[in-house]
């Protein structure tokens, strides 16, 4: 274990017909980013390739972006999306020793469709985990059954936020440092006359007794005393004896008397958990270690929901308590987050977390490389925690991007082959990895290879691996495909590659042929396969004569692609459509209609480079953000990569997993603590009746759905929003249909013409 102590966002597509963001007042949408130079905000991380579907044509990808778990559907639709904030587990504490699974699970289903329910017993009591599909139906489980009394227990029924998503960690505030005075003893030392007393008061005063300063303050004597002045000494250990006083006082005091406390540290830790229990469900609560010459007692409580612990930190914070002597109990958050590193990545990153470490400001950051048996722990469990959430959030942001990696390029470009994933070639990079004490981790969806370790190896790492991609690349072949073979091979491409596992098969669709590992032999092998496959396809070629929907020309024999919808394309010109289209759907006519049938996700990524599938899956769910402003915003602060989910009710706090901002959901602003959600739009009024003024003295409307500015500079009076894709009337602002079709009629019988 490791030692120490320690704004809107652009949009990617752009509107219709001449607009533009304004430049002023209000901030507004990027222009439209395009090719190489897009950059998205959020950064891209693949979680799984796919989701089992009942339709097996149809493929969806679920992705990390903007601190989202977001599910793409055909078309790069955006099919559902998870907030930081929003988890599909739930934690049910307090179960009645000995229920059962089924009982556990007929309490949960009428929320919605479960993954799994699993239960474990924790002293003389039973923990559930339950895991729904859908993460709504487990904010609606909480919502009901927390507090709901089964069996005459009590539940306490928690999201299960213990996981961000993939590598972020999510921000744990469900920690509760208290702080309250030790209990003392009283003494009282009299003496014969005053000036023996004060002279006995200052000389006592702040002395040590057992490593512990002594208060020692003379008491002033009533107008009929005449004798026996007394000196009072606070802050003595308890079962203090007469003996050990009288050693420490000296020998002109004529007598002593000593007060004891009336409860012991063990009593006092007992009156503070039971005063706590109040609040909510306790987890934990320990009484940290005394430490000498320390006047206050310090623990750790942890309850099962955050907003108990902030709700007891809020009432107890620096309030007297009759029960402690009248002692303040001091309670203040501890903010903590939790990664979890394969072995081999921790071992890579060792000396970059110890450097952390060293140099983050009252942060601790911990780590367990060995279970409790004392063996090798993996994952391994890197903890931080901090009471100013500003100090972690400067720890967090170091290691969310140490734990992002490294991409590894050459020359600017990306170093990849296809073989790293194989069963045999994984032990390539392992051999690079061991050689430098590094890691390397091949990433499939993003067809990269991340760095973790020492940064003054990275470009050796780098230099290593393109020369050990060379000698792939040189022991390689292509095999040409004419056009019907390449149909066939795309047919059956998974049968080939298990056959022919030693070969390595993969499929460039770009040029029509096959890559493939192994010798004269293996490769007239393969040939045959091919043909054999050829002959027994039933698929028939274009001999239609259709036109592509995109050129209106026939497709060369060399450069087909056939939809599921029958509809026929160039591939080249099926691929231009991908890249510079937002609705990916067959535009092809039937009849006077659109054709509409979604492209499929394994098809789009055959026909774009992995910069530009990342480049439209990222546009796809800002679009979708953007053209929802009821239901989703942006943290506040700026630069922050995080989406959350927008709450109508007025009165609720958020704290971002990225920043640690704490937000108002209603208001979509930082946290206005001390004003109600009225009375903060109340005094931001001011600001926008001068933003009025503005857009009204340049011409700037605001879009009526999102509400960006727009500034109109040419064309017809049918805008289309940059941001959200609203269609409208520049004249009157009224929204229409998605494809904005009837604005033009609009405009000629409400306007006089367009």
């Amino acid at each position: 274990m490791a030692t120490d102590e320690s704004q809107p966002h652009p949009e990617p597509s752009a509107s219709a017909p001449a607009t533009r963001p304004a430049r002023a007042a209000s901030p507004a949408p990027d222009p439209e980013p395009t090719g190489a130079s897009f950059k998205p905000h959020g950064s891209v991380t693949y979680i799984k390739k796919e989701i089992n579907d009942p339709d097996p044509a149809s493929q969806s990808l679920t992705l990390s972006l903007y601190n989202c778990v977001v599910r793409f559907t055909d078309g790069a639709k955006v099919g559902q999306v998870q907030t930081a904030l929003e988890s599909a587990k739930v934690i049910i504490r307090n179960l009645p020793l000995h229920a059962t699974h089924q009982e556990v699970t007929t309490l949960v289903e009428p929320f919605g469709d479960l993954v799994s329910v699993t239960m474990n017993e924790v002293g003389d009591a039973e923990i559930a985990r339950v895991e729904f599909v859908d993460h709504t139906a487990a904010q609606s489980a909480v919502t009901v059954l927390h507090e709901h009394d089964l069996r005459g227990h009590k539940l306490a029924v928690t999201l299960d936020m213990g996981k961000g998503v993939l590598t972020k960690a999510v921000l744990r505030s469900t920690k509760v440092k208290l702080t309250w005075f030790r209990p003392s003893a009283v003494a009282y030392a009299h003496y014969e006359s005053i000036v023996a007393a004060q002279t006995a008061a200052r000389r006592l005063d702040g002395k040590m007794f057992n490593s512990q300063p002594i208060k020692a303050t003379f008491q002033q004597p009533t107008h009929r005393q005449t004798t026996s002045f007394s000196v009072v000494l606070s802050g003595l250990p308890t079962r203090l004896n007469q003996a050990e006083l009288s050693r420490f006082v000296g020998a002109n005091a004529t007598s002593f008397s000593i007060k004891q406390p009336p409860r012991s540290d063990f009593a006092r830790e007992t009156i503070v958990g039971t005063l706590l229990k109040e609040y909510g469900t306790l987890d934990a609560f320990e009484l940290l270690p005394a430490q000498p010459g320390k006047v206050k007692v310090s623990a750790i409580a942890q309850f099962s929901r955050p907003e108990d612990a902030s709700n007891a930190v809020a009432s107890l914070r620096g309030r007297k308590q009759a029960e402690l002597q009248n002692s303040p109990l001091y309670a203040e958050l501890v903010h903590s987050i939790k990664y979890q590193l394969r072995h081999r990545q921790f071992t890579a990153l060792r000396l970059e977390l110890e450097r952390i470490s060293a140099t983050a400001t009252d942060v601790k950051l911990r780590w367990y490389e060995f279970d409790a048996e004392g063996k090798q722990a993996n994952p391994v469990v890197v903890r931080a925690s901090a009471t100013v959430a500003a100090n972690l959030s400067l720890v967090k942001h170091r290691l969310d991007e140490l734990l992002r990696g490294r991409i590894l390029c050459y020359d600017g470009d990306i170093i990849w082959h296809n073989s790293w994933l194989s069963s045999t070639e994984p032990d390539a990079l392992r051999t690079i990895s061991d050689s430098l004490g590094v890691d390397l981790q091949a990433d499939s969806r993003t067809r990269t290879v991340r760095y973790f370790g020492d940064p003054t190896k990275h470009e050796e790492c780098e230099e290593t691996l393109y020369a050990h991609l060379l000698s792939l690349e040189a022991a390689y072949q292509r095999l040409g495909l004419r056009p019907l073979q390449m149909s066939a091979v795309m047919k059956h491409l998974p049968e080939l590659r298990a056959r022919f596992e030693d070969a390595d098969i993969s499929l460039d669709p770009v040029v029509r042929d096959l890559r493939v590992r192994g010798t004269e032999d293996k490769i007239r092998q393969i040939r045959g396969a091919i043909d054999r496959l050829l002959a027994s396809s039933t698929r028939k070629a274009n001999a239609s004569g259709a036109d592509c929907p995109v050129c209106f020309l026939p497709p060369e024999e060399d450069d087909i692609q056939e939809l599921s919808c029958g509809h026929v394309y160039c591939r080249s010109c099926l691929g231009h459509l991908i890249k510079s289209s937002d609705d990916l759907c067959c535009p092809a006519k039937t009849g006077t209609e659109s054709c509409n049938t979604s492209l499929p996700l394994s098809l789009i990524r055959t026909l774009v480079s992995p910069a530009e599938e990342e480049r439209i899956l990222t546009s796809a769910f800002l679009s979708y953000v953007n053209s929802r402003p009821g239901e989703f915003a942006y943290c506040p602060t700026p630069d922050c990569e995080m989406v959350f989910r927008t709450d109508a009710h007025t009165g609720s706090v958020l704290t971002c997993p990225n920043c640690l901002t704490q937000i108002c959901p209603s208001c979509k602003v930082a946290f206005h603590e001390g004003l109600t959600c009225e009375e903060h739009r109340d005094q931001a009024s001011g600001g926008f009746e001068a933003l009025q003024k503005w857009r009204a003295a340049n011409g700037v409307k605001a879009c009526p759905k999102c509400g960006v500015d727009i500034e109109k500079i040419a064309g017809c009076n049918h805008m289309t929003c940059a941001r959200c894709k609203t269609h409208m009337c520049w004249v009157c602002l009224q929204m229409f249909g998605s494809d904005g079709g009837s604005v033009y009629t609009h405009l000629r019988e409400k306007h006089g013409g367009i």
